[in-house]
């Protein structure tokens, strides 16, 4: 595999919206841009423990199990993903104060540490209360963007906002 490749690590909503929700208008959803990317091989990417655990649990509660499992595993393959180990409960809890401060949600702190300890270049997300820039540093450098941002600093095609009425 190219490692000159930029590395990227994507939330569950990533994944969610990328590869389950085709009712969504492209300039509403970009997270099926963010797959392709992907899946085309212009990125390498990371699938945190932490980030596999949350859409598992999402998966279960909304009853798609089973469709999560074949589409996932299909893209796993795609995209030789890669992953590491999963952080301890020791890691996570020094690590939680100062992170919760920024992320304003402990669920995602297991997240942000398993990210920390990978430093892929992206961490791409869909959820902007939780997740922004403030935590590019608290994150060893790691560029935490929006789909859009995301698909700029690749220099994927975006398309173009639609305007509200």
């Amino acid at each position: 595999m190219d490692e000159a490749r930029r590395l990227a690590a994507f939330d569950s909503g990533i994944f969610h919206a990328g590869l389950f929700r085709e009712d969504l208008r492209a300039d509403e959803n970009l997270c099926p841009e963010v797959i392709r990317v992907a899946r085309e091989g212009r990125v390498r990417v990371l699938l945190p423990n932490t980030v596999l655990d949350e859409l598992h649990r999402r998966a279960v509660r909304d009853g798609w199990q089973a469709r999560l499992d074949a589409v996932l595993g299909e893209f796993l393959e795609e995209t030789e993903a890669q992953w590491g180990k999963r952080p301890t409960p020791e890691e996570i809890a020094a690590a939680g104060p100062a992170l919760l401060a920024l992320l304003r949600h402990e669920a995602d702190v297991a997240i942000a540490v398993e990210v920390a300890q990978h430093r892929p270049d992206y961490f791409v997300h869909t959820n902007k209360r939780h997740w922004g820039p403030q935590l590019n540093e608290a994150l060893g450098g790691v560029q935490v963007v929006s789909p859009r941002e995301f698909l700029l600093a690749v220099g994927a095609p975006v398309p173009a906002r639609r305007r509200r009425r």
